[in-house]
């Protein structure tokens, strides 16, 4: 890429593994694969791309989920390796004061997924995404859109989708109402 542009502008960190499954019925390993897919999946392109953002005084983008702001049932792989991006944009917002580098962190609600996506089992067999309900998705070109929207407004924190919002204000000032929710879901799972 500098060898045909001269520079970066912006990178943005969307890769990893979801996991669905239980944390006791879940392979320690599978359980180490799912959150080292959340974390290093941004962690080694930010080491490889921070100098020459700097440079151009670019933006790095790093994709996380609702599930990074408070942990679900059958996620938990999941939710410590999306929260674990939250401690590190914080840290590194702190440490890059000083440079014009963007640092933007997006916490996506449920996207709709292409028909073909799988996740891992707590056994580690891949399996297709659950299917949601269609309405409390954002489509894909919504959520594009609104990273793009992101960056180039250079904004640092933003949560998308009305479930988003309602998990990120609850969590902050009433968290016992969600951790009542995610209890009554557990239990209708039985």
């Amino acid at each position: 890429m500098i060898q045909n542009f001269g520079k970066i502008d912006f990178v943005i960190a969307n890769a990893s593994i979801s996991m669905n499954g239980r944390f006791e019925d879940t392979k320690p390993h599978y359980f180490k694969s799912v959150v080292d897919s959340n974390i290093y999946s941004v962690v080694m392109p930010l080491f490889s791309f921070l100098p020459h953002l700097k440079k151009s005084n670019g933006s790095f983008t790093i994709i996380s989920s609702i599930a990074g702001l408070f942990g679900v049932p059958t996620a938990s792989a999941y939710c410590m390796g999306k929260m674990a991006l939250t401690a590190l944009h914080q840290s590194l917002c702190a440490e890059l004061s000083r440079y014009n580098v963007h640092l933007g962190i997006i916490y996506l609600g449920f996207t709709e997924n292409d028909a073909d996506k799988k996740t891992l089992a707590a056994d580690g067999t891949l399996m297709l995404v659950p299917k949601r309900i269609k309405f409390i998705q954002l489509s894909q070109r919504y959520t594009a859109n609104a990273i793009l929207n992101m960056i180039f407004k250079r904004k640092k924190k933003s949560v998308l989708s009305l479930t988003g919002k309602l998990t990120n204000t609850l969590s902050r000032i009433a968290p016992y109402i969600i951790q009542a929710l995610a209890k009554k879901s557990e239990l209708k799972r039985g």
